[in-house]
């Protein structure tokens, strides 16, 4: 139980911060990443979508699997919270609003 109950955590956080930094990073025409080319943005696009569904679908049929996936995604979910809080901290610096 405690398996399912980690892995829900860590997908629904995965799922969330996963969302924003997509957010944060193509929610602006006018950021350097738009500067890239068709087939690495849509690379980037791709691949960031498959890790937010693959967390959302995860977290919503409760899925168990062996220790070693719920350790990748608890990794994973910390790895995208900090990118996610910090583009959110430079969105808020290049704004000129306090943190």
């Amino acid at each position: 139980m405690i398996k399912i109950t980690l892995n829900l955590l860590a997908n629904v956080v995965l799922f969330y911060y996963s969302l924003m930094f997509y957010i944060y990073l193509f929610g602006d025409k006018n950021k350097t990443i738009y500067k890239l080319n068709t087939s690495h943005k849509l690379a980037l696009k791709v691949g960031m979508l498959m890790i937010t569904a693959s967390a959302f679908f995860n977290a919503l049929t409760l899925y168990g699997p062996p220790w070693i996936h719920v350790m990748l995604n608890i990794g994973l979910s910390l790895v995208f919270l900090w990118l996610a809080k910090y583009h959110e901290w430079l969105f808020k610096r290049d704004c000129g609003k306090d943190i």
